[in-house]
């Protein structure tokens, strides 16, 4: 992954975690044959705001959402969900951590799970 976070950062979400309201995001998971992309809808979450975690196979996923502007809001009406979104995914032997990466845009994550050679499909040339 691209980013590190050090361990106040860690513990700060963590902490989140415990005491917060949280929402699970909506997410898709699509296969190719090189690698998989998890795709994880936070809408209004910055790139700032995004803590991603591997260990021991468990992809954690956490967005922090700024909770007193939503209620200083007076609604009429309130569909979504609010509270800070948080997933974990356990991994297959499958894919590949040390090549993982990750972007945001427009409220999308996209973690890209690289998966290990002896999975990725053979090519075979035609002579």
């Amino acid at each position: 992954m691209n980013s590190q976070i050090n361990k106040k950062q860690t513990y700060a979400w963590e902490r989140l975690i415990q005491t917060e309201p949280l929402v699970t995001p909506v997410i898709d998971i699509i296969e190719d044959f090189f690698f998989y992309v998890i795709k994880v809808y936070m809408p209004g979450v910055s790139k700032e705001n995004i803590y991603i975690k591997l260990e021991d196979n468990t992809l954690t996923v956490f967005g922090k959402v700024d909770l007193n502007s939503v209620e200083d809001e007076k609604f009429i009406l309130r569909e979504k969900n609010y509270g800070h979104y948080f997933r974990q995914f356990n991994l297959s032997d499958k894919i590949d951590t040390t090549g993982i990466e990750a972007k945001v845009e427009n409220g999308i994550l996209s973690i890209v799970l690289p998966k290990h050679d002896k999975f990725k499909p053979k090519v075979i040339s035609i002579n």
